[in-house]
């Protein structure tokens, strides 16, 4: 598979093949044509799934970090986000980024960025990280590793999630002028 504008090349050579032994052919009467167009179509179904599967990307499980604490309404928020209910958590996130402790406040602000995250929305969490990095008022060199870490996979991410779509469109404007 190669895309005009892409700077990769991808190749992927792989021998695969179907036998089928007596046991598998002596329920097909191969002179019956449906049952042979059936015993071929299984085959390419086959083919295409097991193959298919190594061209295209695939969704990768990606594991991300949040604060945990000892405060009760940020233990709330806790339960609703490993429920995946991320806009009850973030509504409890976003109010304790103005708590006077300023630990609290940081912590909120780097989950609210994961909220925003799994909402689909990178860029807002990319501000929610800046918000979270100069929270803390004394120098935290773990937090602010932590935030640029996450920063820099928000914007990788981004760039993927941009080139997916580029690709896309460029798929639907070839099936458009095809058709």
């Amino acid at each position: 598979m190669i895309l005009k504008s892409d700077t990769l090349a991808y190749a992927y050579n792989q021998a695969d093949t179907l036998y089928y032994d007596k046991p598998q052919i002596a329920g097909f009467n191969i002179q019956k044509n449906k049952t042979l167009n059936n015993l071929v179509n299984n085959s390419c179904i086959y083919l295409a799934r097991s193959f298919g599967a190594k061209m295209t990307r695939a969704w990768a499980q990606e594991e991300r970090m949040y604060y945990k604490s000892k405060n009760t309404e940020m233990l709330k928020a806790e339960k609703y986000a490993i429920s995946q209910d991320w806009l009850k958590a973030a509504e409890i996130w976003n109010r304790q980024t103005k708590n006077k402790n300023d630990k609290i406040a940081a912590k909120a602000c780097y989950n609210m960025a994961l909220a925003c995250e799994m909402e689909g929305k990178p860029d807002v969490a990319i501000a929610w990280l800046v918000q979270s990095y100069s929270s803390l008022k004394k120098n935290n060199e773990d937090h602010h590793t932590n935030c640029q870490r996450y920063v820099n996979v928000l914007a990788l991410r981004k760039l993927e999630i941009e080139r997916l779509a580029e690709q896309v469109s460029r798929q639907d404007l070839s099936n458009k002028t095809e058709n």
